[in-house]
């Protein structure tokens, strides 16, 4: 029972611990060289940033936006919500900064805690480098409310145990919704016992806390950057407070009114056609392992349904040798995860090729490096996956016309049923309410916004763009070629357009083209 199949909005971003060592607001920051006064309120508080100054580094500005769990009471619990300010190399008084509205899933962190101290590296602003710092800009990152470092964090490791526990076991649907209803019925159990409110965690709020940090450090307005699940949060504090928001960059849109679930099947049927098309056209790729590529998967998954295969992994926990029973549902969900990324995607043919072929060498790494790892090394927040989109996603699905969608696609057949189940499952769980149904319909975006989208994205496909560019009095698209999801972490060229963007977001941002990429995909074929 992973859960790594249907959480799908995910964009992996490197992670930053976060150290709180709490000091007064409204100062100078002699530590940071700021030569100007700022006047913070009273439910920000500024820290020192645990990372030391590095030469070639922006100066940082590391504090902790304190805002109400329930905004109907005020007076309640409160939610910690830590934040990094990387300042501009020049300051321009004239430009408002960017913010990044988390870090996508809903559940996926950006990085800000000390738990993956290790993996801290320059990642964390160095993607918008051009957009923000050499253009006078400000960049802050900050979690939504109940991931990563927010206190409190709606992390399930019951989730993930039972997942791992599971893996050596094949499972009929019956097992694994039971298996569901356990695990998230402990760590439900387990966050009501803290006192926490589980109702208050989801995407309206989130976008309320941003506003909640506009407010807190002084800024008239903010300018917006948004990755996948970001971008819904982007969208809809924009709705709520179109006033307060400068421009919008949305990578891999995620629009309120989309129907996800019902449109899976075909949406990821065709992200795994693009992929074979691109070996198929490319005269390498194709005379070495794109010739019935397509047939061959839909065998090979019909062998597994038959006769599941079992590998032998090293434990991401304990380093220990554990079993995986590939089903045809943890081998597609390996295949889907390896699409997110265009450089891992160069070596799909490949691996494809050689499993079919009885190679159980990449099968193992696959399955290990695309699934089990995913349980275990930075995972997902699944209380916070589950509060979010069994308020603004699942409830809305209608699974019988998304079942039906099913039996025309043979690839997804297998996923995307376990999925429908584990879902409903967690949402009778949760017990959350859902948003109302206006949430769900377009509306007027007034601000002006520029959209990315991957070709190869399978996630978030160029389609989705639509309703928001339909409905966006200034708005700018570009699908880049051969890039998966989430541009702006791929491509130089995207930082650059944003800055045009940034400048003027009125203006055509593509009035100075560039490029970096190929036309032709480069897979790996030794």
């Amino acid at each position: 029972m992973v859960m790594s199949s249907f959480l799908l909005m995910v964009m992996p971003i490197k992670t930053i611990p976060f150290l709180l060592v709490l000091f007064s607001s409204g100062f100078i920051l002699s530590g940071c060289d700021r030569s100007h006064e700022v006047n913070y309120s009273d439910n920000v508080s500024i820290n020192d940033c645990w990372f030391g100054e590095r030469d070639d580094w922006p100066l940082a500005v590391c504090g902790v936006l304190s805002v109400p769990e329930n905004y109907d009471s005020p007076q309640g619990r409160e939610v910690k919500l830590p934040f990094i300010i990387f300042e501009a190399n020049k300051p321009d008084d004239k430009t408002f900064p960017l913010v990044v509205a988390g870090g996508g899933g809903p559940g996926g962190a950006l990085g800000l805690t000390e738990d993956f101290k290790d993996s801290f590296d320059d990642s964390i602003w160095l993607t918008w480098y051009t957009s923000t710092f050499d253009g006078g800009r400000d960049l802050i990152l900050m979690d939504n409310r109940g991931v990563g470092s927010s206190e409190p964090r709606l992390n399930c490791p019951e989730t993930a145990d039972a997942d791992m526990a599971s893996l050596d076991k094949l499972h009929s649907v019956e097992d694994i919704v039971k298996l569901t209803r356990e695990s998230y019925g402990a760590c439900h159990k387990r966050l009501l016992e803290q006192g926490i409110d589980l109702s208050q965690y989801h995407v309206t709020n989130a976008a309320k806390d941003l506003e909640q940090l506009r407010k807190g450090l002084g800024y008239a307005q903010l300018n917006l950057y948004g990755i996948s699940y970001g971008t819904r949060v982007s969208l809809e504090y924009e709705r709520l407070y179109p006033d307060s928001v400068r421009a919008m960059i949305l990578d891999g849109v995620y629009p309120q009114s989309v129907r996800s679930y019902e449109d899976d099947p075909r949406q990821d049927a065709e992200a795994m056609m693009r992929v074979i098309k691109k070996c198929q056209d490319n005269a390498d790729c194709s005379v070495q392992f794109g010739f019935n590529l397509e047939q061959r998967l839909k065998d090979f998954l019909q062998q597994l349904d038959a006769k599941p295969v079992t590998v032998r992994l090293t434990s991401p926990v304990d380093y220990s040798p554990i079993d995986v029973v590939v089903t045809p549902d943890i081998f597609f969900s390996s295949v889907f995860s390896m699409m997110y990324d265009e450089y891992v995607i160069a070596f799909l043919p490949k691996y494809l090729y050689s499993t079919f072929r009885g190679n159980t060498d990449y099968l193992s790494e696959m399955i290990r490096d695309y699934y089990v790892n995913d349980i275990v090394i930075n995972p997902m927040d699944a209380g916070a996956y589950a509060s979010y989109s069994c308020f603004d996603e699942i409830p809305f699905t209608d699974f019988d016309f998304a079942k039906n969608e099913l039996k025309k696609y043979p690839f997804q057949h297998y996923t995307n049923e376990y999925v429908f189940e584990i879902i409903k499952t967690m949402c009778d769980v949760w017990g959350v309410p859902e948003a109302d149904g206006e949430f769900k319909m377009p509306y007027e975006i007034k601000t002006p916004v520029l959209v990315y989208s991957g070709e190869l994205d399978p996630v978030t496909p160029a389609e989705l763009a639509r309703v928001v560019l339909d409905n966006a009095s200034v708005s700018w698209h570009k699908v880049w070629p051969n890039i998966g999801h989430g541009v702006m972490y791929s491509s130089n060229c995207a930082d650059l357009t944003a800055q045009a963007f940034l400048d003027n977001p009125e203006s055509d941002p593509f009035v100075y083209e560039c490029s970096d990429k190929k036309p032709e995909f480069d897979f790996v074929l030794r």
